[in-house]
């Protein structure tokens, strides 16, 4: 591709979709999209080089993003807790 250049890779709005169906505009989709429930935010830990790399590893290797891994991780973590309070 030439520097610069842009290539739409989108079908022109004016073509119907092949059920019959007009593109939506991007009104209609953005009504569409799922609301975020909260404003995304940082998380600073520290840890060692070591354990950052096993972590990205890991995810990597399960094929997830680091934020899933976090979540899934918190996410045992509480269960683990609530079961041993129990």
């Amino acid at each position: 591709m030439v520097q610069g250049m842009h290539v739409n890779t989108e079908p022109p709005r004016n073509l119907p979709l092949q059920d019959g169906r007009k593109h939506p505009n991007l009104w209609q989709r953005m009504q569409e999209m799922p609301q975020q429930q909260s404003k995304p935010a940082n998380l600073n830990l520290k840890i060692t080089q070591d354990e950052r790399w096993d972590f990205k590893e890991f995810c990597v290797s399960h094929r997830m993003s680091q934020v899933d891994g976090f979540r899934l991780a918190f996410k045992l973590m509480k269960e683990h807790f609530e079961a041993e309070g129990k």
